[in-house]
């Protein structure tokens, strides 16, 4: 069986690739802990059970938005990755949007904010 690239999967992927890397002093090595994947399954499995993945050190990225845009974004975000990987709405109201996404490397919770006109996109990979 051939896994193709989920979209929500892409977007994780160019969302943590375009979060900012914490500071290192030059002569530092870069330590990144081992980071695991799952399959859509699994985690369903592993959410079910109530034992989630264990999550490395969340990176977040800020933006000013306009909520009913950035809510529809999201919304449509959830209906793609929806068939393919455990997603979970935590907040819908005329104020707040927030879902957390389970894609095969990383946790991702995305909100929309109408009272702070802002989104927060927070990326956290799985820990072996």
């Amino acid at each position: 069986m051939t896994l193709l690239p989920h979209p929500a999967l892409l977007l994780a992927v160019v969302l943590s690739a375009a979060l900012p890397r914490p500071a290192q002093a030059a002569d530092a090595p870069r330590k990144m802990p081992p980071t695991r994947t799952y399959t859509a399954d699994a985690l369903r499995e592993m959410l079910e059970a109530g034992r989630p993945p264990r999550l490395g050190k969340p990176q977040t990225q800020t933006q000013r938005a306009s909520f009913p845009a950035c809510a529809q974004q999201l919304r449509s975000l959830v209906d793609s990755a929806k068939p393919s990987y455990p997603v979970r709405v935590l907040t819908n109201t005329r104020y707040a949007y927030r879902v957390r996404i389970w894609t095969s490397n990383a946790l991702m919770t995305l909100s929309c904010s109408r009272m702070s006109a802002r989104s927060v996109i927070t990326i956290a990979p799985y820990l072996r």
